[in-house]
């Protein structure tokens, strides 16, 4: 019996385990590669709709999208209110979509959960959903939050629509709350305009 056969054997099996995760890491590239290109046209059609919205009032396409990808959608509505400034008539139709999605009922369940993460989470996509007919629900769940970094960023959404109710919201905010919460609120409204007295 040739004494190189387990060095040949065991050579082999390191080759194709090598081999193997070549094969698996270049499978794992590819379908990346993919995915990637795949939410890369899904964002560019959801931006698309969304600008057909607002300049043409033509929410057809918009509506589908926000059903299929409600997230997604809810993230670039977010982003580009950031960006541009838009009327309060520019903005009541496609928050009507979302709401009549369920997004904005979910989010607002979302900011009851157990889960600290659930509730950060809403709070965050919640921003351009802000609106005369959720202030109040948000308000309360501003008051009920016991994690300050989840209550500014409730309040950095509510500075984002200047409703009276938000700022009395924020105000009551204030009442027994850490020195760090209260430099950072304060630093906040100091930077709406016109700047908010306290």
């Amino acid at each position: 019996m040739d004494q190189r056969a387990p060095f040949v054997t065991a050579a082999l099996l390191i080759f194709l385990c090598f081999l193997a995760l070549n094969v698996l890491t270049l499978t794992a590239l590819l379908v990346t590669k993919t995915n990637g290109k795949r939410q890369y046209r899904r964002k560019q059609m959801i931006r698309a709709a969304l600008a057909e919205a607002i300049f043409d009032t033509d929410t057809s396409r918009l509506s589908g999208l926000v059903c299929r990808f409600p997230k997604i959608s809810l993230i670039l509505w977010r982003d580009l209110q950031s960006a541009v400034s838009f009327h309060f008539d520019e903005i009541g139709p496609i928050n009507l979509i979302f709401r009549e999605a369920g997004v904005e009922k979910s989010l607002l369940r979302m900011l009851r959960s157990r889960l600290k993460l659930r509730r950060y989470e809403a709070a965050q996509l919640i921003r351009p959903l802000v609106s005369s007919t959720n202030i109040e629900t948000l308000v309360d769940a501003l008051e009920k939050e016991k994690h300050e970094h989840i209550r500014m960023v409730l309040v950095k959404a509510f500075l984002a629509t200047s409703l009276p109710a938000g700022f009395d919201g924020i105000s009551r905010s204030l009442e027994k709350c850490s020195i760090g919460y209260f430099k950072s609120v304060c630093s906040m409204l100091e930077s709406v305009d016109p700047p908010f007295l306290y």
